[in-house]
């Protein structure tokens, strides 16, 4: 069967491109509008030149010889004229690639997509998911969802919810259910309804004595702040900051606390408001949600990013070494046998690998952490740093790996960054 994504793409070429194949038709308007502008600045430019030399010939103080004014008559009417056929020909290519650029687009929609909606993505995917790996994908998904879309949603009945959650997306409530709570505090957050987030912050920090806590307690202060100087007078404000935002935020100047607050009331005392005082606030009820957002997964072991995003973004970048390997393995007619695990190294940003798992050394049997991390030695076995540094002697001397003959030295090894899928 031909493949029905060749199908598509011959019927958007058919439908939506213009006849020479450079482009679509509203590509062509967007590149005739451009020389259009060109040309409205050259004829600018010679209609300056006309009034100006008009104007120094009227402040002579005597008569314009004839034949010079018919001459300039001549050439503003020459202008005039450049200037009507350049409109009427972009008005004219406008109009024709419009109407055929909508005419493609119904055709496309009746006939190029027609075949896109009876044909199984599984008979034309030849990597196919695995029932296991499919089931932890639908996981992803289902989290990525309740992470993201929860915070939309105001909550008046939450089993109303999860059973909405479940019914219409397959989310089972022990996924959702935690993610219920946190998205009802970001909505809340959003239109400016700190109480929730207030409260969950207070007996959090009751329960747990957590550093973080208390810098989101801070950050709610500063913001509850702000919106008091939209209905109260400057010194009510700077009441509220001296009373209500505890003294340690000021004196603990490690934790540098006391800018923000410094920062909004030297702003009233000398201009009697906040400048840029929505994009302060978007700034500040940002931070919030963000120390909100990292606070809450924390306690409740719930990941502060999407697995899902995480796995996407990962293949999106090591793509490109994933296809330089497929061109080596045909080309040199080799393989790679041993499974689970990749046959070269993909160097993926900081912000896809801190989602470090466990990782049990393999010699001394303890767990890596950051003082002690895994390394990949020539052979690609991977051990901790402390038994790496034990095995050659503080880097003097090569060794051999503790599981295959191959011989390494401490110059061959690779720190190894781990991602969570």
């Amino acid at each position: 069967m031909s493949s029905p994504i060749l199908h598509i793409q011959n019927a958007y070429n058919q439908y939506l491109t213009i006849e020479d194949g450079q482009g679509t038709h509203l590509q062509q308007c967007l590149a005739e509008t451009q020389e259009f502008k060109t040309q409205l600045r050259k004829l600018k430019a010679h209609l300056n030149k006309h009034i100006l030399e008009t104007k120094s010939l009227e402040s002579n103080g005597g008569e314009v010889d004839k034949t010079v004014q018919e001459k300039l008559t001549k050439r503003r009417i020459l202008i005039q004229d450049k200037l009507n056929k350049s409109y009427k020909q972009w008005d004219h290519s406008i109009k024709k690639h419009t109407k055929k650029s909508k005419q493609g687009l119904i055709k496309f929609n009746t006939l190029g997509l027609s075949m896109f909606q009876t044909f199984n993505i599984d008979d034309i995917y030849n990597n196919k998911i695995s029932d296991k790996h499919r089931t932890e994908l639908q996981g992803a998904i289902q989290s990525h969802i309740s992470r993201y879309c929860l915070s939309d949603i105001p909550v008046q009945d939450t089993a109303g919810l999860l059973k909405y959650l479940q019914n219409v997306y397959n989310i089972s409530p022990e996924i959702c259910s935690d993610f219920i709570r946190m998205g009802q505090i970001l909505f809340d957050l959003t239109h400016c309804n700190y109480e929730s987030c207030w409260d969950w912050a207070y007996n959090e920090q009751a329960n747990n004595h957590s550093h973080v806590i208390q810098t989101l307690r801070y950050k709610l202060y500063i913001v509850k702040g702000m919106l008091m100087t939209k209905t109260h007078p400057v010194p009510d404000v700077c009441q509220y900051f001296s009373d209500k935002i505890p003294k340690a935020a000021f004196s603990n100047k490690d934790l540098q606390y006391g800018e923000d607050a410094a920062f909004i009331l030297t702003q009233l005392i000398v201009h009697d408001n906040i400048s840029n005082f929505q994009q302060n606030y978007e700034t500040f009820v940002d931070a919030c949600k963000e120390t909100f957002t990292q606070e809450y997964c924390s306690l409740h072991n719930l990941p502060n990013e999407s697995p899902l995003s995480l796995v996407i973004m990962s293949g999106i970048l090591s793509s490109q070494f994933f296809m330089k390997y497929a061109q080596i393995k045909s080309s040199a007619h080799i393989g790679w046998t041993t499974s689970n695990e990749l046959p070269f190294d993909v160097d993926l940003p900081s912000s896809l690998t801190h989602f470090h798992p466990v990782f049990i050394c393999p010699v001394l049997k303890e767990e890596t952490t950051d003082e002690n991390p895994p390394y990949s030695l020539a052979c690609h076995h991977v051990i901790s740093k402390k038994a790496l540094d034990k095995l050659s002697k503080n880097g003097t001397v090569s060794f051999k790996c503790p599981y295959c003959p191959v011989q390494s030295t401490i110059s061959k090894t690779e720190l190894v960054r781990f991602v969570m899928l």
